[in-house]
């Protein structure tokens, strides 16, 4: 185990993001088909990078092939939520981040950095994936008047 715990990094606000969890769990119906019942989990935090393969960063990896091109794109979470791969009765768990869509390919603890921590790997899902690319946020107006009070003058 690690000497240090740095389980209040990998919590505080500045390194997390925000996700959502899509999970499908399988249920018989009365005819003997599988059909899915999905359940939202919306708002989750946790530490999410793009994953890394052979070296690379796996946002620019493309294969091409003679007639048709994907691109290979994944990420790493490290969250206290519990997510699950491939479970009985249960489909691997679908994360929503950066307006993508990836599937719960791999699980592991991260008990080496804190208790309650797991590591995902994710793949994505779709074969032409939206740009890695924040959201803007609303930015303050400075020349109205309401929001002149942030800059330290006071309106007359």
């Amino acid at each position: 185990m690690a000497s240090i715990d740095v389980s209040d990094v990998i919590t505080d606000a500045t390194f997390t993001d925000r996700f959502d969890v899509y999970r499908q769990k399988e249920i018989i119906g009365l005819n003997g088909r599988v059909h899915t019942q999905e359940q939202r989990y919306l708002g989750v935090f946790g530490v999410v990078v793009p994953a890394l393969r052979d070296g690379l960063d796996s946002r620019y990896r493309l294969h091409r092939k003679s007639n048709y091109e994907v691109s290979e794109k994944g990420i790493v979470i490290v969250t206290r939520f519990t997510l699950r791969n491939n479970t009985v009765g249960n489909q691997p768990d679908q994360i929503y981040w950066q307006r993508n869509r990836y599937l719960v390919v791999s699980i592991a603890p991260y008990l080496n950095f804190g208790e309650g921590f797991i590591i995902a790997q994710c793949e994505s899902l779709e074969e032409t994936d939206r740009n890695f690319e924040r959201e803007m946020t609303p930015r303050l107006d400075f020349s109205r008047l309401e929001n002149s009070f942030y800059l330290g003058v006071i309106p007359c």
